[in-house]
């Protein structure tokens, strides 16, 4: 288990008093902040959920419709994906196929993890600077969406900047970690040669 209460798969986990404090720090730091995106997306659905709910019921019951409910709706879409993309990552839930990748060697299946998680890293480093590109400029127009209800598009545009850098800073140190890990049982063999 992750101290944030965040439960990951096993051989994720960082025991406590294992590794260089910048582990410990990065794990915590991880787990807290991904848990937290994680709440607010599963917020944002719950809220969609009734007022999508309470809309139909509105709207073909009542004959009254709630005003701004696509708008909002819309708006909250963003933070319910990119708010649970860091967990899904910790918790290695993204789609994965393996039919190839479990025939082959162990060094073989670390160096395509490490491949994977630099290409990730860069590609979802790019998307952040992109994102904060746009929630900035959408923060400085004050843009908003038009309809019967205006709501600002900003909050919405650095929901998705927090979620792309979480996902980044996550597979930057995800990648430090595997190569911290690699070398050490490396360390560990080499000590065990030399005892034997």
């Amino acid at each position: 288990m992750a101290s944030a209460g965040v439960e990951v798969k096993k051989g994720n986990e960082i025991p406590t008093g294992m590794g260089p404090l910048w582990v410990r720090v990065f794990w915590l730091l991880d787990s807290k902040v991904s848990w937290i995106l994680l709440f607010t997306s599963g917020l944002c659905c719950a809220v969609s959920m009734f007022l999508i709910t309470a809309d139909v019921l509105g709207r073909y019951c009542f004959n009254s419709p709630i005003p701004g409910t696509l708008e909002v709706t819309e708006f909250m879409l963003c933070m319910i994906v990119f708010g649970g993309l860091t967990y899904l990552e910790i918790r290695g839930e993204h789609v994965r196929i393996l039919l190839i990748y479990s025939r082959l060697s162990a060094k073989a299946q670390f160096a395509l993890s490490i491949f994977a998680k630099g290409l990730g890293f860069l590609f979802f480093g790019l998307m952040t600077w992109q994102t904060f590109r746009s929630a900035l400029h959408s923060f400085i127009i004050q843009e908003a969406t038009w309809g019967e209800v205006s709501v600002p598009l900003w909050i919405g545009k650095t929901f998705i900047f927090l979620g792309c850098l979480m996902v980044t800073l996550h597979l930057l140190g995800s990648f430090g970690l595997d190569l911290f890990r690699r070398e050490r049982r490396e360390t560990r063999g080499e000590e065990k040669k030399g005892v034997g």
